[in-house]
């Protein structure tokens, strides 16, 4: 601290001399990020050398984390650290170690850090990215008694299922044995059993709004990936320039409103004494309840 201290003093004192200010202004935010990294050294794992304000983030392949932390984890072993930033990481790679954090230590590691991206795309506080709490665990209870009330773990869901494939199985016939690529339609089909237990229908595999909303998710799922967006999570005081959140997870954004879309269509058809879907037992709860904010 009194290291600090004098730096600053020198700072105040050659404020009249660029060259000399700049040199005291880079050492003193070099000597500042030493200190802030190296409180949190002695009690984590090892890991690779962190770089000066970026941390380990170079040394990451975001499109393609999982290669980097094998390859890590060949060096460091299958418990090691990263530093995004200033964002400290534990990576934990292979089943024994995996077991112990998820099943035999499940409460320790059940919860999940805030990242404030979400509450600009427009996550609710009590969403799905909700940290491990009171209000998660009742979301989790609700969640699962209203999907086994529309048949998950029953024979009713099977006979949806069961439909759906008829479906896959006849655009898979059209296409008359020329050769295609069966990704989307596997995506329709897996996509639309859930659209019927959420939204109550399913969608024709030529709906190009419903296309749209499977190549959304798909891209949204990527733009997750890569350093800018990695960046703006662990840095979240970029998100305040103006646009930036919305231009970096432009899908994400969409996705919302498409769900914001079929929600306000529910709302105009709901009728409290009928539950078609999901949908309409959720906006039940938040009448139940009191507000979406309590949901």
């Amino acid at each position: 601290m009194e290291l600090l201290l004098w730096l600053w003093s020198q700072l105040r004192s050659c404020g009249n001399n660029l060259p000399a200010l700049g040199i005291a202004l880079t050492v003193f935010a070099l000597l500042f990020d030493f200190l802030k990294r190296r409180k949190s050294w002695s009690r984590y794992p090892p890991g690779p050398t962190s770089l000066p304000f970026i941390g380990t983030m170079l040394q990451i392949d975001f499109h393609n984390p999982h290669l980097s932390f094998t390859q890590l984890s060949k060096k460091y072993g299958n418990v090691f650290s990263l530093q995004n930033c200033w964002s400290n990481l534990i990576v934990v790679n292979g089943f024994k170690a995996v077991k112990e954090a998820l099943v035999q230590k499940s409460e320790d590691f059940a919860d999940r850090p805030y990242f404030s991206i979400y509450e600009h795309l427009g996550y609710g506080e009590n969403a799905e990215v909700a940290r491990y709490g009171q209000a998660w665990k009742e979301q989790r209870r609700f969640a699962l008694s209203t999907l086994r009330n529309f048949g998950m773990g029953k024979r009713s869901l099977e006979q949806r299922v069961t439909e759906e494939a008829g479906f896959l199985c006849s655009a898979i016939c059209s296409e008359k044995g020329r050769p295609f690529d069966p990704h989307f339609l596997i995506n329709n089909a897996v996509s639309n059993v859930i659209c019927s237990l959420v939204y109550g229908e399913r969608f024709d595999y030529d709906n190009k709004k419903f296309q749209r909303l499977l190549h959304l998710v798909e891209q949204a799922f990527n733009e997750e990936a890569g350093f800018l967006p990695q960046l703006l999570v662990v840095v979240p005081w970029l998100l305040l320039i103006p646009g930036v959140p919305q231009r970096v997870f432009r899908s994400q954004k969409e996705v919302l409103d498409f769900t914001d879309e079929l929600v306000k269509e529910h709302r105009t058809t709901w009728n409290p004494t009928e539950k078609r879907d999901f949908t309409d037992a959720f906006l039940q709860e938040i009448e139940k309840v009191g507000g979406e904010q309590q949901v």
